[in-house]
């Protein structure tokens, strides 16, 4: 967050990161919705 605040105040306007591996899309389908839910919430607030 403090990162992406700063970038924010020094007038960065688009920020890529790198947070999903191809690995994770072989964990259950539950493990998968759980993580995209996280990231959801995290990316939201």
């Amino acid at each position: 967050r403090k990162i992406l605040r700063r970038c924010g105040n020094i007038g960065i306007e688009c920020v890529s990161f790198y947070a999903f591996s191809t690995e994770n899309w072989k964990r259950s389908s539950e493990e998968v919705s759980a993580i995209m839910k996280l990231f959801n919430e995290y990316l939201d607030d």
